[in-house]
C-alpha cells in the first residue's frame, strides 16, 4: 500500500513541475523550495526521497528549456540529471561519474577557459576506473575553482564550493570515514549549487 501511494505522490509532484513550469516560469523558486524542504523531511524520517531529489533536477532542465538561451548551462543540467538518475537509481556509478566529469567540462566552457591537466589521471584507468574517474572530476572540479577565484567570478564560486562540500560528504562516506547513512544529505550542499546556476542566469 505504502509503495503505491509513494508511486503516486511522484506521480503528482511531476505533473505538478510540468504544469508549472509551462505556465509560471517564476515559480521555480517556490517548487524547488518545496521539493527541497519536502525531501529533508523525508530523509530525517529515513523514507526514501530520491525520486523527489531527482525531481528538483528535472524541475530545473524544465526551467532551463523554457527560460534559458545559455546552451552550456542547458547542457550541464542535461548531464546532470542524467547523472543524478544513474547514481540515485541505478549501480551504473562509473558512468553517473563520466557525466558529471561531462557537467564539469560544459562549466569550464561557461567560464570560458581549458584546462586539460585533470586528464593526466586516465594513466591509471586501469588500475581502479572509478577512483581514477573520481580523481578526473575532482580536479576538473578544482581548477574551475581555481579559475573562478582568479577571475572573481562569485556566482560560478558559490556553485562550485557548494558541490565541493557535497562531493566531500559522498567521498568521505566511501572512505568510511563518515555512516553511509550520512550521504544522503549530500543534497543539503548539491541542491543549492543548481538553484544557484540555474537563477544567476535566468532571464
Amino acid at each position: 500500500m505504502y509503495l503505491y501511494f509513494n508511486k503516486f505522490i511522484n506521480f503528482l509532484i511531476l505533473i505538478i513541475v510540468l504544469i508549472v513550469n509551462n505556465y509560471f516560469g517564476d515559480m521555480m523558486l517556490f517548487i524547488n523550495l518545496m521539493l527541497f524542504g519536502l525531501f529533508i523531511f523525508f530523509d530525517i524520517l529515513n523514507i526514501n526521497s530520491s525520486y523527489i531529489k531527482w525531481f528538483t533536477t528535472l524541475n530545473n532542465f524544465i526551467y532551463s528549456i523554457l527560460y534559458l538561451k545559455n546552451s552550456f548551462i542547458l547542457k550541464a543540467v542535461f548531464f546532470s540529471l542524467i547523472a543524478d538518475y544513474l547514481l540515485l537509481f541505478t549501480d551504473y556509478y562509473i558512468l553517473g561519474i563520466i557525466f558529471f566529469i561531462l557537467v564539469q567540462i560544459q562549466y569550464m566552457k561557461l567560464l570560458s577557459y581549458q584546462s586539460y591537466l585533470p586528464w593526466l589521471f586516465l594513466i591509471t584507468i586501469f588500475i581502479d576506473s572509478l577512483t581514477t574517474l573520481a580523481l578526473v572530476y575532482l580536479f576538473f572540479s578544482l581548477a574551475n575553482l581555481i579559475y573562478c577565484i582568479k577571475s572573481k567570478n562569485t556566482n560560478m564560486l558559490m556553485v562550485i564550493t557548494l558541490l565541493l562540500c557535497c562531493d566531500i560528504i559522498i567521498a568521505l562516506t566511501y572512505l568510511k570515514i563518515l555512516p553511509p547513512s550520512l550521504c544522503k544529505f549530500s543534497w543539503l550542499f548539491y541542491f543549492p549549487s543548481q538553484y544557484l546556476l540555474i537563477k544567476k542566469h535566468s532571464p
